[in-house]
């Protein structure tokens, strides 16, 4: 995937202008086109393919939870990046592959203030979106809250309380599902189902926050934040990655075993040799140049993961 995402910069004529010309535009629109948005259409898409499976899909109002989905996290990804430039992270961290932050502000190709009006106009633009969905299906109430908490306060609020930075994420991203598979089906039977399979890319998202800043210790530390990489050594870290995914996997078969979420989404245990492969180079991490295949192999971990749920929702 990350590959991919390369060879689209490198071959989409629009994309190369942006990360290559030097418009005064491409800052701000790097801002946006950064591959994490990748998570929360996966999430948005397994939503859609539970509702299809378990109802029928209304594709208006799955495509405009779609967009307001892509535009939150746009708008989370951009207030994250004017915060961290606010408290120097930035400027401390060294920029390799995922992690490392962005260099966008600090290298003058936005301006502060446009990027803070940029990302907050992505929020309420989200936010009417999700006003818009929740008359039209008042119980994705509570998702649109937790979204809009989360994005609202993270950057700022969640990342200094330790645990809390992992802990959101994953719950936005389950609440991404979640919130995306009542308002496409515009009904909440089977809702445990789709909230048990909802779990696992949750906390691969949160997992994903973790590993991506374990290279940035020094500078969050710095900064103020309280990620559970900060605090948290090589040996301890790895089996933080391990515990966390084998609860997302437990929830998984215990609803299969229930007969809550359909048989072929065991198909997701494919990827736990991969997993392990990242569990030991946390164990084993020296430094971030080593440890950049494995933040790569989590992000396409995620994107395999949630794949392969949707897929085994398609079949059925």
């Amino acid at each position: 995937m990350i590959i991919w995402w390369q060879g689209i910069k490198t071959c989409n004529p629009l994309l190369r202008y942006v990360y290559w010309n030097g418009s005064p535009m491409n800052g701000y629109l790097e801002e946006v086109l950064e591959p994490s948005l990748l998570f929360g259409l996966f999430a948005s898409l397994l939503g859609i393919a539970m509702a299809y499976s378990y109802n029928r899909v209304f594709l208006a109002y799955a495509a405009l939870a779609l967009l307001g989905v892509v535009a939150a996290q746009i708008s989370a990804n951009v207030l994250d990046d004017y915060v961290d430039y606010r408290n120097g992270i930035d400027a401390i961290a060294i920029k390799r592959g995922m992690s490392g932050g962005s260099r966008v502000i600090i290298e003058k190709r936005a301006k502060p203030e446009y990027v803070l009006i940029m990302g907050l106009s992505f929020f309420f633009a989200a936010l009417l979106i999700g006003a818009y969905l929740t008359f039209v299906y008042p119980p994705i109430l509570p998702f649109l809250i937790i979204g809009a908490t989360s994005i609202a306060l993270y950057a700022k609020y969640l990342v200094k309380v330790p645990f809390l930075s992992e802990f959101s994420i994953g719950v936005s991203f389950f609440s991404i599902s979640v919130g995306t598979f009542l308002v496409s089906g515009l009904s909440y039977s089977h809702l445990v189902g789709a909230g048990i399979a909802s779990i696992l890319p949750g906390m691969m998202v949160g997992l994903a926050g973790f590993v991506n800043s374990i290279p940035d210790k020094k500078a969050d530390k710095i900064g103020g934040r309280r990620t559970c990489a900060t605090f948290m050594g090589r040996c301890a870290g790895s089996y933080y990655y391990l515990t966390t995914l084998a609860i997302g996997y437990i929830a998984l078969f215990a609803g299969i075993r229930l007969e809550y979420v359909p048989d072929t989404t065991a198909m997701a245990l494919v990827l736990i040799p991969a997993l392990l492969y990242i569990f030991f180079g946390i164990k084993r991490y020296k430094s971030s140049k080593r440890f950049e295949p494995r933040m790569k192999l989590h992000f396409l971990m995620f994107i395999s993961m949630t794949a392969l749920l949707i897929l085994s929702y398609v079949v059925v």
